[in-house]
């Protein structure tokens, strides 16, 4: 094999794309995801979460203050 071309489409914006592997070799590319993709899920599923917690306190306090808040 000389080339590989991806097609890529985003589902949701701000979907990133990483540690790309090209393998014939299934337990290494199951070794290859712990070490890489498995090591850094739970992280980054927490830091999504508290995102999109602070998106959704954003948007009820735009919705309930639309001019801010009152002093």
């Amino acid at each position: 094999m000389r080339h590989v071309g991806f097609e890529l489409w985003q589902v949701k914006a701000g979907t990133i794309f990483d540690n790309i592997l090209v393998t014939d070799d299934p337990a290494y590319a199951s070794k290859f995801a712990q070490e890489t993709w498995g090591a850094m899920k739970d992280g980054e599923k927490a830091m999504m979460e508290e995102v999109e917690q602070r998106r959704q306190k954003a948007e009820v306090s735009l919705f309930l203050f639309p001019y801010g808040q009152l002093e």
